[in-house]
């Protein structure tokens, strides 16, 4: 089994990532010691703040989670579709993707031969200037 190499791109994606994940946890934490130190100063108890609680954890920590996702998965669709091009190609480096679309404009390129055929007989009127 042979060992491919990562690009660039690809390391800075799930660097950000993990980043994004550390920060993630930081922020958890963080909103937490913050929601209780607020609950003790106000002897207030989760059950009667749930709503609060909740929706402060959410505004908190809930882009950082989804942005380290995004990352990993544009990480990883770039994996794949390196994956496809260097496997479809060979030694030509042609992406699957457009092997698709030679295949897709072949039958256009046939349409205009034939539309060619066709007029390349018409006669055309002869111009009295």
């Amino acid at each position: 089994m042979e060992k491919r190499k990562t690009s660039g791109i690809v390391k800075f994606m799930y660097c950000m990532g993990i980043i994004l994940l550390i920060v993630f946890a930081y922020m958890v934490i963080e909103s937490v010691i913050y929601l209780r130190m607020y609950m003790a100063s106000y002897a207030m108890t989760f059950s009667g703040m749930w709503q609060y609680v909740l929706q402060y954890l959410l505004a908190e920590t809930l882009e950082y989670l989804v942005y380290a996702i995004l990352f990993f998965a544009a990480g990883r669709i770039i994996v794949l579709l390196q994956d496809c091009c260097s496997g479809a190609g060979g030694s030509d480096s042609s992406c699957c993707l457009q092997s698709d679309d030679k295949a897709a404009a072949e039958p256009e390129a046939a349409e205009e031969d034939e539309i060619q055929n066709e007029t390349a007989y018409v006669k055309r009127p002869r111009r009295f200037i």
